[in-house]
């Protein structure tokens, strides 16, 4: 049975008049860094939200997801393992635990010998708009890994996963991709200067740091922490009065979302010796929600007029140009209303929640 229960802070949000976006856009109220677990903030969100992220990312029955549904191309599309794993363990339910460490074995099962990946830039593959990425191959890996690693925190830091009966053929499973994923990270670690050199996007160094720090700490490796937090704590510490994660020549409303989303997963699984970072870490976040703020539109609906990449007209990946996070915009404002416990930053997950998931909705 789900361990969900709606919160008093649900219910009021189903009835707040949304707040002038004006208001909350400009609104940088000093709050304390908020003191939660991702397991608390998952289960604030309930399942109607969490089911609206997952949606779209069954795996076949071979773990294959996304775009390698139609063919192998490279790990960074199994990037799926955290969606369904916090479904399966939020809600109890075996079925969808399972297919979390299917996604993962897909990808381990296409590692090589050295801890890297098999990787394959097909027609189409590389994003069409942008400058090429010689770091793509150790880029894609990273992707993976950021993904299984935060899985695996999350998956280790639950008492039914942890202890039960029913969760035990999981976490032999796990543990088994755990071992694998030592020789990914030791390879890992010798790509910091390929890395490095992709510094175009904040979100791509955001997903790079959080590879070393999310697995590093999964594993217990110490090392690989402190490079992820020398990789994405300059990006935090970058973000300007105005909120802006930079990326390309400026704002972008799309990756916006999805740079903070990615604060908020390292800002909770943070180890605690780290935990002073988030005194630096949340202030960044509240100021980017209200710069991002400033993009949604009245209908819910996020303006994409003047951003440096999602826009009509700009890049496209795998032949088709690229939209809006719709997922990750939802979870961003859906995260930051559980950890700020802002009836506003509530009310305006509801209106993008209408605008791009109306379906879900409706449940509420």
């Amino acid at each position: 049975m789900s361990r969900f229960a709606r919160s008093d802070f649900i219910r009021a949000g189903a009835a707040a008049v949304v707040a002038p976006l004006s208001v909350f856009a400009l609104e940088a109220r000093v709050q304390a860094a908020p003191d939660k677990t991702e397991l608390a903030v998952l289960s604030g969100l309930g399942p109607v939200i969490l089911g609206a992220y997952a949606r779209g990312t069954t795996p076949r029955p071979d773990g294959a997801v996304g775009a390698n549904t139609t063919g192998f191309i490279q790990v960074g599309f199994q990037d799926e393992v955290f969606a369904h794993i916090m479904v399966g363990i939020t809600q109890q339910n075996a079925r969808v635990t399972g297919e979390s460490l299917d996604i993962a074995e897909y990808a381990f099962d296409r590692q090589r010998p050295d801890g890297s990946f098999a990787y394959s830039e097909s027609n189409g593959v590389r994003s069409t708009g942008a400058a090429p990425n010689p770091a793509a191959p150790a880029s894609s890996a990273a992707v993976f890994l950021a993904d299984f690693g935060h899985a695996a925190l999350l998956a280790r830091s639950d008492t039914w996963f942890t202890t039960s009966s029913a969760a035990a053929p999981y976490r032999a499973r796990l543990d088994a991709l755990q071992r694998k994923s030592v020789a990914s990270l030791d390879w890992l670690l010798g790509q910091q200067g390929q890395l490095a050199t992709d510094t175009a996007a904040a979100n791509r160094i955001l997903i790079h740091g959080q590879a070393y720090y999310c697995l590093g700490r999964a594993l217990g490796r110490k090392d690989a922490m402190a490079i992820g937090r020398g990789i994405f704590m300059p990006v935090f510490d970058s973000v300007g009065a105005d909120g802006t994660f930079r990326e390309g020549s400026g704002f972008d409303s799309s990756y916006q979302a999805a740079n903070l989303l990615k604060a908020q997963w390292i800002y909770l699984n943070l180890a605690p010796p780290d935990a002073d970072l988030r005194e630096r870490i949340w202030p960044v976040v509240q100021r980017g929600i209200a710069r991002e703020n400033q993009a949604i539109l009245p209908s819910g609906e996020v303006s994409t007029v003047g951003n440096s990449r999602v826009r009509a007209g700009g890049e496209s990946y795998l032949g088709h140009v690229k939209g809006v996070n719709t997922k990750e915009l939802l979870f961003a404002i859906g995260y930051y209303a559980q950890l700020s416990q802002d009836p506003a930053a509530l009310s305006q997950m509801r209106l993008v929640l209408q605008r791009y998931f109306p379906q879900d909705a409706q449940k509420l």
